[in-house]
């Protein structure tokens, strides 16, 4: 059961006033210090139900009618959790009033003072508070039930305190349950009160200190001390008239060297409702006094921060507190010649200048301009309506991206340069469900911006241009790789669909439209290849299924006059690919060994689970050994099929027209493989077959005839023509037709691979 600060108060105050209405009856009957003592004891005792000690008391009668008591104590709870030490304790407490004061009717209490007290508020770990068990509190609790609503009550007399002192206090807070400790190591206090009898010209003054202030908590395992904080004020209260009003002349707060000034007016003081008008000052604050001010333990990255400049704060809070309504406030914050440094940033940001304001429902940057390292920053922006918010921002900035290496997340070994220049406006409302109520516009510049990376052969140097809207992101870029160059025009439509969430799914599809062309481009001269694999080696992991297509539509043509890769010429390349709605068609073309080769595959990706796709592949003239060392690489020895198809190229030269038409389905790609079926059918002229595995099978299966013949073996064979027409279904290769018209014989096989 939490206790407010307020309660704990109460109760203090309450254990006081029973003291001091002991010490008042004590001086009533004229009794010695002894019997004082012996008075006040048992009834305290008895209010409260605790052991209370007191050492000394004594009383005066002129020139001030006073008591005091010395030596007081009252015991801590009894219950299993809580410490032995007092609850209260207090080197001495007196009061005095003047006798004059009593018969002028205007009673004048020259002093209150408590000397060295310590109160010492515990929770153990079941949340129970140490003064739950005091026997003041269920009279209190059965009190306030009976308790009916009234007026304020109206004093015999006026009555006014000259001087309320706390001297050398001492609070322990210590919460085993959530596992924190406050201590105020020294609190001293000095006020002074005074107050008509109708309670409509009370004055109040004082200043109020905690001084070595120590916090533990779980997340500030080295715990915070020396702290200081100054409390002074200077009220005064009507709380008649109007409904109430107290008027602040002056509520200054201190932490260490930070400093906060609250004046101004409360109306209707005394209704549910008050009427506020107050304002919130702060003196300058120095950045670098405000960083020392945070716990390392509860921000590890501010060991990491300097800074320099000062900060200002004002607040103001004008209009009703009305209940379940935010309160009326408005602010302002301003930042003047600021200057942090990271540890982990190459460079400061510096002259940092900024002018906030804001309220309990909206935000605005009036002006904001900063250095990072010698880059300016601009922002401007406002933000009306936090729940449905209406933005008006525009952003300027021009970077030197070498300075940003930290900022950017980038490959460990790569580096960026050159200059990215920004200018960028929204205007509208942020509806996540209606992205185009947010008017985008902008331009990001890229000049010269070379990037160094290991996979890249040569510096990347990308000079361009990206367009911001509210719909689309458009790209018009320049790439140089050596003597490798590019041009990409790319439009990202519709690209908040797939950037924010729609439980709706009524947002429009995300569409990519790109173009990419190329003069000349030498694969080998700007991209490493890929480590070769290892021959023989082995995956005991079961083959991945297709991930599923991203939500969004793609129409990609690529251009190419000339391609060099792995040592290969290709010429007049195209490259169309259409991804809507995740059906896939690809149309290849180019221009390779002297011949054409044109592919179209079309893939229904919808189900992830169960892709399945048609492929149509064409190639005319092509030398066969140039195309199987190109692509060869891609044929995964797998079957036999496979293995021998892989090995071509070491055992079958001359120039082949194909053309084949295949389909498959599956959830992986081993499926797909296993699944192919179709037909292809090769032909080639004037070409020779050398040292095949399949020749060699039939030399052993037909030797004793050979050594007749005039054939003599297969180990080279020359033809004049090879056609074939193969079946794939059910993983077999059906040879339907196969003839080698050769210089020696001619053949005509059928069968199953």
């Amino acid at each position: 059961m939490k206790k407010s600060p307020l309660k704990i108060i109460v109760i203090i105050l309450i254990v006081l006033a029973l003291i001091i209405g002991g010490g008042i009856a004590a001086l009533y009957v004229l009794l010695p210090p002894a019997k004082i003592v012996a008075l006040i004891v048992p009834e305290a005792e008895k209010a409260l139900g605790r052991k209370v000690v007191l050492e000394k008391a004594g009383i005066s009668v002129y020139p001030t009618l006073g008591v005091s008591l010395s030596g007081l104590s009252v015991a801590n709870t009894q219950r299993e959790g809580f410490s032995k030490e007092p609850f209260i304790r207090v080197e001495k407490f007196s009061v005095g009033i003047a006798i004059m004061s009593l018969f002028k009717g205007s009673p004048e209490i020259t002093s209150i003072l408590i000397r060295k007290p310590e109160i010492r508020v515990e929770v153990d770990k079941k949340g129970a508070f140490n003064f739950d068990d005091l026997a003041v509190m269920a009279a209190d609790t059965a009190k306030k039930k009976e308790t009916k609503q009234g007026g304020l009550p109206v004093l015999p007399v006026p009555i006014t305190l000259k001087k309320f002192a706390i001297e050398n206090g001492v609070v322990v807070y210590d919460d085993l349950k959530a596992g924190n400790q406050i201590i105020l190591g020294c609190v001293n206090d000095n006020m002074a009160v005074a107050m008509d009898k109708q309670l409509k010209d009370i004055k109040t003054t004082g200043d109020l200190v905690f001084s070595r202030v120590s916090v533990w908590t779980k997340e500030i395992k080295k715990p915070l001390s020396n702290l200081t904080i100054t409390l002074s004020h200077d009220i005064a209260a009507n709380l008649v008239d109007e409904g109430g009003v107290i008027t602040v002349n002056k509520l200054r707060l201190s932490l260490q060297k930070i400093f906060l000034e609250l004046k101004g007016s409360v109306k209707n003081a005394m209704s549910p409702a008050p009427d506020l008008d107050l304002a919130v000052v702060s003196d300058p604050i120095s950045i670098s006094d405000a960083l020392k001010e945070i716990p390392v333990e509860l921000a590890p990255m501010i060991a990491k921060i300097t800074g320099g400049g000062t900060m200002e704060l004002g607040l103001t809070v004008k209009g009703a507190i009305v209940p379940d309504k935010p309160l009326p406030v408005q602010g302002n914050l301003a930042l003047k010649s600021v200057t942090i440094k990271f540890t982990d940033l190459p460079k400061a940001i510096s002259d940092l200048n900024a002018d906030i304001a804001f309220t309990d429902n909206s935000l605005a940057i009036n002006a904001l301009k900063m250095q990072f390292g010698a880059n300016p920053i601009e922002l401007k922006a406002t933000v009306d309506n936090f729940k449905k918010p209406v933005i008006d921002a525009a952003l300027k900035a021009d970077i030197n991206l070498g300075d940003m290496k930290d900022v950017f997340q980038l490959p460990p070994d790569a580096t960026l340069d050159g200059r990215l220049v920004a200018d960028i406006k929204a205007k509208g409302e942020a509806d996540p469900a209606d992205p185009a109520k947010l008017d985008l516009k902008g331009k990001v510049d890229l000049q010269k911006v070379t990037m160094v990376w290991s996979p890249l052969l040569k510096p990347a140097v990308i000079t361009g241009t990206l367009t911001l809207s509210s719909k689309a992101v458009g790209q018009n870029m320049a790439v140089t790789i050596g003597k490798s160059s590019l041009t990409m025009n790319t439009t990202i439509a519709n690209y908040l669909s797939f950037l924010l969430p729609d439980s709706t799914k009524k947002l429009p599809r995300t569409t990519i439209d790109m173009k990419l062309a190329s003069p000349f481009l030498n694969v080998d001269e700007t991209v490493a290849p890929p480590p070769p694999a290892k021959e023989g080696a082995k995956s005991d992991a079961p083959p991945a299924p297709i991930a599923p297509l991203p939500n969004m539509d793609l129409r990609a043509l690529v251009k190419a006059n000339k391609i060099i890769y792995q040592g290969f010429s290709m010429s007049s390349l195209v490259l169309n690919i259409n991804i809507i709605n995740n059906i896939a068609s690809m149309n290849f073309s180019t221009g390779f060994a002297g011949g054409t080769i044109a592919n179209a595959l079309n893939a229904d990706m919808r189900n992830a689970g169960k892709v399945t796709f048609k492929n149509n592949l064409t190639i005319k003239n092509i030398e066969v050994n140039d195309l199987m060392a190109r692509f060869g690489e891609y044929i995964k020895p797998v079957t036999p099929l496979n293995r021998e198809l892989a090995s071509l190229n070491k055992c079958l030269f001359g120039r082949i027209n194909l053309q084949s038409s295949l389909a498959g389905s599956g959830g992986t790609v081993d499926d797909l493989i296993k699944s192919l079926s179709g037909n292809i059918a090769p032909q080639m002229a004037s070409g020779k077959i050398v040292n095949a595995p399949a020749a060699k099978v039939m030399s052993s299966s037909f030797a004793s005839f050979l050594k007749t013949s005039k054939i003599g073996n297969f180990d080279e064979i020359n033809f004049r023509d090879l056609s074939a027409t193969i079946r794939l279904a059910n993983g077999q290769a059906v040879f339907d037709n196969l003839k080698i018209m050769s210089d020696v014989s001619d053949w005509d096989v059928k069968g199953v691979v």
